[in-house]
């Protein structure tokens, strides 16, 4: 878990580590999934860096040159450290991952690892717990507690438990929270963050819902890997600039070798809790559909590759900060076999939920009476 502080009236500055959560606005409770946006104004020193839990240290593999480069050992084999200029090894840079690229092999933690240190947010000027539970009290000269990615204590200042002030400065991080505003991130439920590229189309403003997406799915067939992490990146931060810790982005089209991992891969730097819904459309215009057949794909490789982004990225945990959604895009653009199906898989896997469009409009509507001879509801 971590904290967003935003001064809005100096030099807007970003402390400590984003991350996101499922708390949503009517939870905020002791123990519960949060993570805490702080708004205001005023300066907060850098805490200092700790290594993390669990991470591995590099490895040096030995060589007979003794000017060789170190490598480090990763799940991906060996790798070489860049040189600086006086022939040292240097850092390495972060760079997203292509999506055929293995993931590195992770080490399990040893159950004698201590507890995460504790997260102390320090006399805050106001909580607002938005909890429907104490009908989304407020509290003034505030404290909050986490620990391992949940609030452990949250209340006045001056009722705050002295264990948890004494170990969060001993050995964890307190953020002095003085003229700031804490509260719940924001949850977005449904978004298309590859669509950050294209909000200016002409031709497409003030359309229709179908007209809208005729003029964009050309356009969009053009997608590259790059362009759909560049796009997801760019969302991920105006989202998070914006107060949301938790998003959901609902992909649809692969083209040109885009796969949902080219968006996972993006989001994974920018401390947001990513559920990414892996879209599909299979029914293009020559069976009726809106889509062009060239952006569809079969419905057979679809659900085949659901099951492969379960298999690598989605995480039931109950604090996991990335999930993987089933989502068939639309009536007018899948098959109700597909629909079907979609929900059978996201059945068989727990956490795995399902997602769709429906109703959108009054043409979405009319399709729906026209070919299925039913109302969406």
């Amino acid at each position: 878990l971590g904290h967003r502080i935003l001064a809005p009236g100096g030099r807007g500055q970003q402390r400590g580590r984003r991350s996101s959560s499922e708390q949503g606005a009517a939870d905020g409770g002791v123990g519960r999934k949060s993570v805490i946006g702080a708004v205001g104004h005023g300066r907060f020193g850098r805490p200092p860096q700790r290594e993390a839990v669990g991470v591995r240290k590099p490895r040096w593999s030995p060589r007979p040159d003794a000017r060789a480069r170190p490598t480090f050992q990763s799940g991906n084999g060996p790798m070489a450290l860049p040189r600086t200029r006086r022939g040292r090894a240097g850092s390495i840079g972060v760079r997203l991952r292509s999506a055929s690229a293995p993931r590195p092999t992770m080490t399990a933690v040893s159950p004698l690892v201590p507890a995460p240190a504790p997260l102390l947010l320090r006399r805050a000027s106001r909580l607002a717990t938005l909890d429907a539970a104490d009908g989304g009290r407020e509290i003034a000269d505030a404290s909050l507690g986490l620990r391992g990615g949940a609030i452990e204590w949250r209340g006045p200042h001056a009722e705050r438990p002295p264990a948890l002030a004494d170990e969060a400065r001993l050995r964890g991080r307190v953020i002095e929270a003085a003229g700031l505003l804490l509260l719940p991130g924001l949850v977005n439920t449904h978004h298309h963050m590859f669509q950050t590229l294209t909000r200016a189309l002409p031709g497409a403003q003030d359309a229709g819902l179908f007209a809208w997406l005729r003029a964009h799915y050309p356009v969009w067939a053009q997608l590259t890997p790059e362009m759909l992490a560049v796009s997801t990146q760019l969302a991920a931060a105006e989202l998070l600039l914006s107060g949301v810790t938790t998003s959901s982005d609902h992909a649809y089209l692969f083209p040109n070798g885009c796969t949902l991992d080219d968006t996972l891969h993006a989001v994974e730097p920018t401390g947001l809790r990513f559920h990414a819904a892996r879209g599909s459309m299979s029914v293009g215009e020559s069976a009726g559909g809106l889509p062009p057949d060239a952006v569809v794909e079969r419905e057979d490789a679809i659900l085949a590759d659901c099951e492969r982004l379960i298999a690598r990225w989605h995480d039931p945990a109950p604090l996991a900060m990335r999930r993987i959604v089933l989502a068939p895009c639309s009536p007018f653009s899948v098959s109700p076999g597909l629909m079907r199906d979609s929900a059978a898989l996201a059945r068989r896997h727990p956490g795995v939920h399902l997602h769709t469009h429906l109703a959108e409009n009054q043409h979405d509507i009319d399709y729906t009476r026209v070919r299925f001879v039913c109302t969406p509801d």
